[in-house]
């Protein structure tokens, strides 16, 4: 189909279309789209009357659609699209629409182009309405945003971020717990291992989540309670065997991260919300992981559970003690007596030393103005 369009009949069709709203032209040009997307998922084609197709499409349908249906440019209700279900111009539409969002969802699980990739979910947000009659096409745009949110660069994780939120907001209360499960999956795969660099894209990835939650506190709180009993669960176990396996799990980025993002979430709402038992559940964690890993080689950690415990303090107005904490972590030497100080460590950049680095090793002068 792409083959037998020219750019001037492209541009014909795209004419017919905004001044005329031939649909006789849309549907061509759907078609094109159709084609295009599946021949040239790779991302690789780089013609011209490829690209005419895929930007206008991309552009233009949204806008397209509504004006077809006489659905208005700023509502974001699918109470918009579901009342005209049974109408003659949804009838007559339907199947184009269906493909138009199809074709979408093929390209963005298969292009590996980060720049096609980020317009592409950017410009699907204009039809996010239209997949109200179309469940499963929704959970396989769910599916792909959340996957795209983890692992794409900043613009294209914020996008898809964006599309995740307006999923959770637009649909069924079911929608919600879906982008709630899928993104807290998401986040707990993909803060298993990290390296410094990737900092900066796991706070992103804790943040968005926390603004997600944002959308119902009160679920959100529900849904957290079971997570957080989960953590604690695997704290109780350290403790009680002092398994190897259970101490590495607790002494790892990924219990870390998750005990990150709870303290986030705890802090951001506690001052409008009732979040009491969180709170006091998370400082147990907290008190617990602490005093799990003493000594030197832990001091890292033990400063970030001083830490979140002054933000808890801070955000909830309720008086959490640290001293113990604080000078536990004063009363140990990072170098030796006499010694030439080595190489400056950032410890809220590590869970733990190497055993190799307390003997030369000195904090960074940020160390303790991170923690209050």
């Amino acid at each position: 189909m792409v083959k037998m369009l020219t750019c001037v009949s492209v541009d014909s069709l795209c004419k017919l279309v905004k001044e005329q709203n031939s649909v006789p032209a849309l549907t061509c040009l759907i078609n094109a789209y159709r084609a295009a997307c599946h021949n040239d998922s790779d991302g690789t084609h780089k013609s011209e009357t490829f690209s005419k197709i895929l930007m206008f499409m991309l552009h233009e349908a949204g806008a397209i659609f509504r004006k077809l249906l006489g659905i208005s440019s700023s509502s974001l209700k699918k109470e918009a699209v579901l009342e005209l279900k049974n109408s003659k111009k949804w009838l007559s539409l339907r199947l184009l629409i269906k493909s138009y969002l199809r074709s979408t969802l093929f390209l963005l699980n298969q292009v590996t182009d980060t720049e096609i990739l980020t317009f592409s979910i950017c410009r699907l947000r204009a039809s996010i309405i239209f997949l109200a009659p179309f469940p499963s096409l929704l959970h396989r745009l769910l599916k792909i945003s959340v996957h795209l949110w983890a692992t794409g660069d900043q613009s294209l994780s914020s996008h898809s971020f964006l599309i995740i939120r307006d999923i959770a907001s637009v649909f069924s209360s079911s929608c919600f717990d879906s982008c709630f499960v899928k993104t807290y999956k998401a986040f707990t795969s993909h803060s298993q291992f990290v390296e410094r660099r990737l900092f900066e894209h796991i706070h992103f990835l804790r943040n968005s989540f926390v603004e997600l939650c944002g959308l119902d506190v009160q679920k959100s709180s529900n849904k957290a309670l079971i997570c957080i009993l989960h953590l604690a669960k695997i704290l109780q176990k350290g403790w009680q065997t002092k398994k190897m396996e259970l101490v590495k799990k607790i002494c790892s980025w990924q219990y870390i991260n998750c005990i990150d993002l709870w303290v986030a979430f705890i802090s951001t709402n506690i001052p409008d919300y009732d979040l009491q038992p969180l709170l006091y559940m998370i400082v147990q964690i907290i008190n617990g992981v602490a005093l799990l890993f003493p000594g030197p080689r832990y001091l890292p950690l033990r400063l970030r559970c001083i830490q979140w415990l002054n933000r808890l303090s801070a955000s909830s107005g309720v008086f959490i003690p640290v001293t113990s904490l604080v000078l536990d972590v004063l009363e140990y030497k990072i170098t030796k007596d006499g010694g030439k100080p080595g190489k400056v460590l950032e410890p809220l950049s590590t869970i733990k030393f190497k055993n190799s680095c307390l003997s030369n090793t000195i904090f960074g002068l940020n160390s303790f103005s991170d923690v209050y």
